[in-house]
């Protein structure tokens, strides 16, 4: 099952209040998800991703998991299922 948050546009604000916990996270170009990762925090890997490397991504939504690495998986599992490939960020290795 795909993550169910919101989907919010990135805004330093916005990134700067995601919890400082474990968790998966999307990033979108408008309606398209371009990646899926997880981290051990939150927070600290969604400015780095977003704020810092200046990510060409629109959108961002996260999840809070105890078990990222299993969480991220399945969300890749299920987009590969769809559309017959992985998300566009994540096939760059």
């Amino acid at each position: 099952m795909a993550i169910r948050s919101p989907k919010w546009v990135i805004i330093a604000a916005l990134v700067s209040m995601a919890p400082d916990t474990p968790g998966v996270f999307e990033l979108w170009d408008d309606d398209e998800v371009v990646f899926v990762g997880a981290t051990r925090g939150l927070r600290d890997e969604l400015v780095h991703r977003l704020l810092e490397d200046a990510s060409d991504a629109t959108h961002f939504s996260w999840e809070i998991t105890f078990d990222p690495g299993a969480r991220e998986r399945e969300l890749l599992a299920e987009f590969e299922h769809e559309h017959h490939r992985p998300p566009r960020l994540n096939s760059r290795g």
